[in-house]
């Protein structure tokens, strides 16, 4: 990406990213569940945000400034060595026993996803191309039929449709599915709204969304303890009360209005989401 000249070198080189950093985190979860029983799966899940934490603190400090003093091709151009080394690290110490790869179910579940997302592009443009929007909408549904097909046939399937059947799965992964669209969307947005509406600038604006990983990681230490003490259902929707009546004020939010709002939404979020989301992956 650090060599992109145009939007779509950079679009297609985060889509090639994309294939590297979608796999880490559940493969990080699975080694976690492997390795650990259910006692002590939750201080474990806290530690590996300890990393997460500390790198999704110092990385929007990092590359505003980055941003600020050189420019935005060296914000990619950082991730190269670290890369390398994560190479070197794997290659040298993980081990493990080669399994089949459900390759048609990543096939038609990459092909649905995408299709998705190009779909809610499409409808996201004031000018709708009923044509186009057809093609898409029908391409989903092939890959949705696709997906189904491959996956009740595959003997390892990238996602065992039996699960979808148990009812505490599918509500905790709907539940992580709709916090984790909130965090990405503050997560885009508020830099934006800092440096659109407040003119602030680009280490400040990274600044505005490093308290959530802070408070997410300080928070989920706590989630082994809460789990054994209250119904973890109540204690997920409580939080996510408090998180949504932390996020009305925006609705009034103007240029007037003082920036650190936006710092105690995002602390905010990070308990909430820190708490919520690590129980809910515990209990799956």
């Amino acid at each position: 990406m650090c060599l992109s000249n145009n939007i779509i070198m950079l679009v297609l080189f985060r889509a090639l990213q994309g294939m590297g950093a979608g796999a880490i985190m559940p493969i990080t979860f699975t080694m976690i569940a492997d390795l650990f029983d259910y006692q002590k799966r939750s201080t474990m899940l806290a530690l590996n945000n300890t990393a997460w934490g500390i790198s999704a603190h110092l990385g929007p400090l990092l590359g505003g400034y980055i941003v600020d003093k050189l420019n935005w091709h060296w914000v990619f151009f950082i991730n190269v060595p670290i890369g390398i080394l994560v190479i070197v690290i794997i290659l040298l110490k993980y081990k493990e026993e080669k399994k089949l790869i459900d390759f048609k179910g990543i096939f038609s579940l990459s092909g649905f996803l995408v299709s998705l997302l190009i779909l809610f592009q499409i409808l996201g443009n004031s000018e709708i191309l009923l044509i186009k929007t057809t093609i898409i909408v029908g391409l989903t549904f092939i890959f949705v039929f696709f997906f189904w097909k491959v996956e009740t046939k595959s003997y390892d399937p990238i996602i065992p449709l039996s699960l979808l059947h148990n009812s505490l799965f599918s509500s905790q992964v709907t539940t992580a599915l709709l916090l984790s669209a909130i965090q990405i969307g503050f997560q885009t947005y508020f830099p934006m709204w800092l440096q659109a509406i407040y003119k602030s600038t680009a280490t400040v604006a990274g600044l505005s969304v490093t308290l959530r990983p802070v408070f997410w990681l300080i928070s989920s230490f706590f989630v082994g303890k809460i789990v054994k003490r209250w119904v973890p259902k109540y204690v997920a929707i409580c939080l996510i009360v408090i998180m949504a009546i932390a996020y009305l004020p925006l609705i009034f939010v103007d240029s007037n209005v003082t920036k650190n709002i936006f710092f105690i939404i995002s602390a905010v979020s990070g308990i909430t989401l820190g708490i919520v989301i690590t129980m809910n992956t515990l209990i799956a």
